[in-house]
Parts: C-alpha cells; structure tokens; sequence
C-alpha cells in the first residue's frame, strides 16, 4: 500500500505446505488482507496438488484462529511453553483431497 509492505506470508512448499508467518499491520486488519492471503495459499495448494496445509498459532492469537478456522484448518495439537514468553502454541491443519 503506498509502496510500503503491511502484511506478508512466508511458507514451505515441499510436499506439503507450512505456513511459518503471516502478518498483516494490525491498522489494516479487518480489511480482507488476511483473507486474500489464505485464499492465495489454498489455491496453492489444490495448484500444485499439496495435501496437507499446516502451521502453528499463538494460543493468545484469536483473531488468526478464527481466520485459519475460517479456511477449514483444525487444530490438532498444542506445544506447551513453546514461544519465548512461555505460551502456548497451537497446530492447526487441514487436508486437501489430491486427486
């Protein structure tokens, strides 16, 4: 926006994808940001035939939980302690039928 960067999305692609951040200022949340980036990342996936979608969230982090759950993934597992300051983080997942 204006030429500056206000959100990006940094991922693994192998034979699954694992998105290791997504940001998005939180003066531009609430806009659609979030929402065009997680449909980039589904269409990547079902492109390139990626079965399993995953990432990790800050158990705190409700607004991107409910975003991620928005896009169809679960939460699968927590990792106690695991952030710097001791919370909690969850797995989320989703799998795509490959056909």
């Amino acid at each position: 926006i204006d030429n500056e960067v206000h959100g990006y999305i940094g991922m693994w692609i192998t034979d699954n994808l694992e998105i290791i951040n997504l940001y998005v200022d939180e003066e531009y949340q609430g806009m659609g940001f979030g929402n065009m980036i997680m449909d980039f990342v589904v269409n990547i996936c079902m492109q390139s035939k990626i079965q399993n979608l995953s990432l990790e969230v800050r158990s705190s982090n409700s607004k991107a939980i409910s975003l991620y759950e928005k896009y169809g993934l679960k939460k699968s597992h927590i990792r106690e302690k695991y952030y710097d300051n001791k919370e909690d983080a969850i797995v989320m997942v989703r799998t795509f039928e490959v056909k």
